[in-house]
């Protein structure tokens, strides 16, 4: 049994359709990753990196909650 006249597509149409597929598996792919990263900086900015004075080496992430910029601690 053939399918109807409008179902059928000429293998232009079939090639341009699986073209278009393709394409935007390639975009949905980089959203994601671009919002993988937007969330990654968007949890960095609620933390404060402690980095030593001496070394330059990264020691601890510190929440900024905690850590008020210009206050004298005790």
């Amino acid at each position: 049994m053939t399918p109807p006249a409008a179902l059928r597509l000429s293998r232009g149409a079939h090639h341009r359709s699986r073209v278009l597929i393709s394409d935007s598996r390639v975009l949905i792919a980089a959203a994601k990753a671009l919002i993988a990263q937007s969330r990654q900086s968007i949890a960095r900015q609620s933390y404060v990196r402690v980095v030593c004075a001496w070394c330059q080496q990264s020691m601890r992430w510190q929440c900024a909650e905690a850590t008020v910029r210009g206050a004298d601690q005790p």
